[in-house]
């Protein structure tokens, strides 16, 4: 059922205040632009789109589409078998060659690339394996007591 509002006048406008479940349904809770289009007779519409939609459910659209879809199928499928055999798998052959020799260029490529860096590995001064190893612990000394020296005198006797 329809929400009543009273139009007011603010200059030279109408305004209408537009209810809360109204803007959140067109999600414009903040504000910003609404477009109004005339429909049936004492009838306006808003809509948050520049450009009105059509009457027709979106179902109708999806059916449209849906419908376009399965006769491109069919049609496809129809060259498919006018085909022969020989000639598809004569395509298939081609592409699978093709694809290979992509693969063996990028194998080259890998190759060229690990010599780089094995030849830049033996360039550095220092090994990372050198850094990762962990530090040696110090040796334990064994601890020999020093002789008990007695005291000279000073005096000659």
């Amino acid at each position: 059922m329809g929400e009543q509002r009273r139009i007011a006048r603010r200059g030279n406008s109408l305004v209408v205040p537009v209810p809360r479940a109204i803007r959140a349904h067109l999600n414009r809770l903040d504000g910003g632009d609404v477009f109004w289009y005339i429909a049936r007779k004492g009838e306006a519409v808003v809509s948050t789109a520049a450009r009105r939609v059509g009457g027709k459910p979106l179902g109708a659209r999806l059916d449209r589409d849906l419908g376009q879809a399965l006769r491109e199928i069919e049609r496809l499928r129809g060259r498919l078998a006018a085909r022969p055999a020989a000639i598809y798998n004569e395509g298939v052959n081609e592409g699978r060659t093709r694809h290979l020799g992509e693969l063996i260029k990028l194998g080259a490529q890998l190759d060229t690339l690990t010599a780089a860096v094995r030849a830049l590995d033996a360039r550095l001064p220092f090994s990372a394996r050198a850094r990762a190893q962990p530090p040696t612990r110090p040796r334990s000394v064994a601890v020999i007591p020093a002789p008990v020296l007695a005291p000279q005198s000073s005096s000659p006797e």
